[in-house]
């Protein structure tokens, strides 16, 4: 047992010195001239140390001993023998031409045979240099004319892109032209469908400024992530509210961080641009692919609609609102959000404009939008009827007390009354319903 266990120890330490050896060898084939180098080093000390008793002069040894630094610190430095001799040749011919200077000067003889040296040095420079490999610049340089770069491909793709957009562009344009002389024959017939025909293509004109080149769609900025979804729009609802087909469902998206002026907020005013919001809103969003990205943290509001950031062809529909001045920067109720920054970078570009909302000083704030087109369309408050019998009915869970109001435990209960939720004054408005301080409660 004991002789089969000293057997394989020595095995094993047999390989592992013959890998060194193999290691070793390798290492010193590669690195040759750093090694001839450090020999030429180690030999002129030696030579240096022992001139005196040999009696010959330092010249050659100290030669040696610059030229084995040159050589080693050149090799280990680039690792390649072109550039290492090239070095070591320049080196020499300014070694080799010093010393014929010192003996010309000195009217010796060896300066010839030292200028001969020279010669030869500076050829071996010439031609050793011409071999060197290309710098990194350079050959960054060819590798870029060699190899399409990123950025190249990127910009192909992007062209791609465009062609394939324009083909669409104008396949939309030619269906509407079919769908144009469509409605023209049913009207000659005696179709009549004007009112919701120029309601969708006459844009009132807003007080104020307001902002050029409304009839081609300009989203602003492409997209930055790769987390967009796709969807199919159903029906725009106003200037930041869509309907989309998302995941087999009609589900009614509301724009993340940009709120618009009111036009169909039930028992409210049409507020000022609400009208140009919902049509650019419109235009953008039936301008081309729509797709859709989401924050994790932030991906429902309180009414159950998704809250998203909308993309037409890769960009943005916020950015292109808030940009016009159609649009404030709102509801940031859970930061960091991915594209706050550029959101308020549009809204700023808006304002030193005075674009739309911003055109009438006061119109926009932190708190929403003051102004209205028309007044708002009040409901008839509810008249109490006198019951036949003269024994009084049971009172209900939410009859009014004396005192003229309403008391509802939530919305829920609230809504069943009144659906579509009551406005501040109401005998049922209660301020913690209120959550938005619209001066409406649970309104849907």
């Amino acid at each position: 047992m004991g002789k089969g266990t000293s057997g394989c120890l020595s095995i094993i330490v047999g390989v592992v010195v013959l890998a060194l050896i193999y290691q070793l060898l390798k290492w010193s084939v590669f690195n040759a001239l750093g090694i001839i180098g450090l020999i030429a080093i180690i030999t002129s000390i030696v030579f240096i140390a022992t001139s005196k008793k040999r009696g010959m002069p330092l010249y050659w040894p100290f030669a040696g001993l610059f030229n084995g630094l040159i050589l080693t610190i050149a090799w280990f430095a680039s690792k390649e023998w072109t550039t290492t001799l090239a070095i070591l040749s320049l080196f020499l011919f300014l070694y080799f031409l010093i010393t014929a200077l010192i003996l010309l000067v000195r009217k010796r003889s060896l300066w010839k045979r030292f200028m001969g040296l020279c010669a030869a040095m500076f050829v071996l420079t010439i031609v050793f240099f011409a071999n060197a490999p290309q710098s990194g610049t350079n050959q960054a340089a060819k590798d870029k004319r060699i190899s399409p770069t990123k950025e190249q491909i990127a910009s192909e793709n992007a062209e791609n892109d465009t062609k394939s957009d324009k083909i669409k562009e104008k396949t939309s344009e030619n269906q509407q032209t079919k769908e144009t002389e469509k409605k023209g024959n049913n009207k000659q017939t005696g179709t009549k469908d004007e009112g919701k025909t120029s309601k969708t293509i006459v844009v009132a004109p807003a007080p104020g400024k307001t902002s050029t080149n409304k009839s081609t769609p300009a989203p602003t900025k492409p997209a930055q992530s790769s987390n967009q979804v796709p969807a199919t729009l159903v029906e725009t609802i106003d200037g930041d509210t869509i309907k989309v087909n998302y995941n087999g469902r009609v589900e009614t998206i509301r724009y993340l961080l940009v709120d618009t002026p009111e036009e169909k907020k039930p028992n409210t005013c049409v507020q000022l641009f609400a009208q140009e919001a919902y049509n650019r809103n419109k235009q953008l969003v039936n301008s081309g692919k729509l797709t859709m990205e989401f924050e994790e943290h932030n991906k429902t509001d309180r009414y159950g609609r998704l809250l998203a950031y909308v993309f037409v062809n890769g960009a943005s529909v916020q950015e292109s609102l808030l940009k016009e001045g159609y649009a404030r920067v709102a509801y940031i109720y859970y930061p960091p959000y991915k594209y706050l920054d550029e959101y308020r970078q549009a809204e700023n570009i808006a304002k030193s404009k005075k674009l739309n909302i911003w055109s009438r000083p006061g119109f926009a704030s932190a708190a929403g939008f003051n102004g209205c087109v028309s007044a708002p369309a009040k409901k008839p408050a509810p008249v109490p009827t006198k019951p036949k019998t003269t024994t009084p009915p049971a009172a209900a869970p939410n009859t009014p007390p004396s005192n003229g109001t309403e008391i509802f435990a939530n919305c829920t209960e609230l809504r069943k009354k009144y659906p579509d939720g009551v406005p501040a004054g109401h005998p049922a408005y209660q301020s913690k319903m209120d959550r938005d301080k619209d001066n409406y409660a649970c309104e849907q």
